[in-house]
């Protein structure tokens, strides 16, 4: 490193402003520029450019191999339209209220990625949803059945509450969508510990490999257990996020806009705002706030989405302990 900075006529410090992305990296083609931006925003689209290239491959495979089982085509459809618009807004980022694009195309604006948001939005929690409903049925739990649907309406209401904030620019509509997905998600996690414990204690016939947790059977319970162990805490800190950090967030953005007075659009105006780009640009200073839930939503939420396009279901007869007796599932009392 001492010897490449050395060659460059480059000192130590200016080396490290380049790491840390307070630099700058230009491409040139020849005597033409065709490329500047700071360091770090650079390297974090290559990351989310190539994390979105092999959620596409791994799409495709899950595609070719889909069977005909209904829930699980349902599932996998629901994750294709997910993956693949958060793809497009992984290699064309924007921020939507303040209509900065990474690049200057028309593909950026934020109408396209609100768009595209708001399918892929509610085509993930339909996931959810759908998985919670099929083990809620199998399981005859009929209260988490009808909450699973309720979930599902109250992120459609969030998507509406978002258009509002996008287009009107008031922040204080996006703290609202976040409260919104933070209480859905706070219902899911609750509906994951319930199904959880329901399906460990009332199954005998399950294979634990010594793990004692249900999360090491094979076969469809097998699968559904893991999702249900590992989706709680995912649930749970998600929650804890939007709550410490997120809405507060937005609710801080509003008060300092209305603190020096900002003027906010009607919506009709604000649709027509949100087609084109504000300001085009790859520096720290406007990507950094937004980095962090942008990897973890594009990268993260993305494999997940995957994960559940096999679709969480249980094996064909779970035997219960009744008096000491074994019975199969249909025979069981109800529950909620």
């Amino acid at each position: 490193m001492a010897s490449a900075a050395a060659a460059s006529g480059m000192n130590a410090s200016e080396v490290t402003s380049w790491l840390f992305g307070t630099d700058k990296f230009i491409l040139n083609l020849g005597e033409t520029k065709i490329y500047e931006g700071d360091v770090l925003p650079t390297l974090w689209w290559v990351l989310l450019s190539t994390g979105s290239c092999i959620n596409i491959v791994l799409l495709l495979c899950r595609l070719a191999n889909i069977g005909q089982d209904r829930y699980v085509r349902k599932m996998t459809y629901c994750s294709a339209a997910f993956v693949i618009a958060c793809a497009v807004r992984s290699i064309w980022p924007r921020v939507d209220v303040e209509r900065t694009c990474f690049w200057d195309t028309r593909i950026s604006v934020t109408f396209v990625g609100r768009t595209l948001a708001t399918v892929a939005e509610i085509c993930f929690v339909s996931q959810f949803t759908m998985t919670i409903g099929v083990l809620a049925e199998e399981m005859e739990f009929p209260k988490t059945l009808w909450m699973s649907n309720i979930w599902y309406w109250a992120i459609c209401v969030a998507q509406c509450c978002c258009w509002m904030g996008v287009t009107t620019q008031r922040q204080i509509w996006h703290g609202v969508e976040e409260s919104i997905w933070a209480m859905t998600f706070t219902g899911i996690a609750i509906s994951f510990a319930v199904l959880y414990t329901a399906i460990r204690k009332r199954s005998v016939s399950r294979k634990d490999g010594g793990c004692g947790l249900g999360v090491c059977r094979s076969a469809k319970s097998g699968y559904a257990m893991r999702f249900l162990f590992f989706g709680f805490p995912g649930c749970v800190a998600y929650v804890l996020f939007m709550v410490l950090v997120d809405v507060p967030m937005y609710i801080n953005r509003y008060n300092a806009d209305q603190a020096r007075g900002a003027k906010y659009n009607w919506f009709s105006d604000g649709v027509l705002d949100s087609m084109s780009c504000r300001t085009v640009s790859k520096s720290l200073k406007d990507w950094e706030p937004e980095m962090p839930w942008m990897t973890g939503y594009f990268l993260g939420a993305t494999l997940v989405s995957l994960w559940l396009t096999w679709g969480p279901k249980l094996d064909p007869i779970i035997e219960d302990h009744v008096d000491g007796q074994r019975q199969p599932r249909d025979q069981k009392t109800k529950s909620s």
